[in-house]
């Protein structure tokens, strides 16, 4: 097999996160590959490729799904008094799916639009509790967490790079609020 992949690549397309190539393969096979991709790297048709090297020629495109869900709540750090991350859940049918934590991208209008007009309530939106505040790969716990459940009435738009195995988000981004 590494005999064949030592040959001349050409690219195809690229489309949603998968990039298509074709090998012609030293043997003369042609050897379709479909392969999953998180980042390209483009560069100026001009400029030469150097593996390893980082030169402004260079520009890094991350791919990424955007998901369109609510607001189910948030989490403050009791230790700092401030609002840590926003709890984001996805409809699903007549019941609500835990999505996972998103704090990057949140701004400070977001954030006071949130805590001013969110009505609290008890109860998650939840029809089986999630582990909101739980360690993660990527993801420390914060010790003294407050978690505010609001009822669902902000819609938002969320970009991640795919869903663990636990069906959480990976490095999600926060997008913004969309009209409810």
């Amino acid at each position: 097999m590494k005999n064949l992949l030592e040959s001349k690549r050409y690219f195809e397309g690229f489309c949603e996160g998968t990039l298509y190539c074709r090998y012609l393969t030293s043997a003369g096979l042609n050897l379709d590959l479909k392969i999953k991709i998180f980042l390209l790297i483009a560069k100026h048709k001009d400029s030469t490729y150097s593996p390893g090297d980082r030169t402004k020629q260079r520009l890094k495109i991350k791919t990424g799904k955007v998901v369109l869900a609510i607001i189910a709540g948030y989490l403050i750090d009791k230790d700092k008094s401030a609002l840590s991350a926003l709890i984001i859940a996805k409809k699903n049918e007549k019941r609500y799916e835990y999505l996972g934590l998103v704090s990057a991208g949140v701004g400070p209008k977001t954030v006071k639009k949130i805590l001013t007009y969110g009505k609290r309530t008890t109860k998650s939106v939840f029809a089986v509790p999630s582990k909101v505040n739980r360690k993660g790969v990527f993801r420390t716990p914060i010790k003294n967490p407050e978690i505010v459940w609001i009822k669902p009435q902000f819609n938002c738009e969320v970009k991640f790079l795919e869903l663990d195995f636990t069906g959480e988000m990976r490095h999600a981004s926060f997008k913004g609020l969309l009209p409810y």
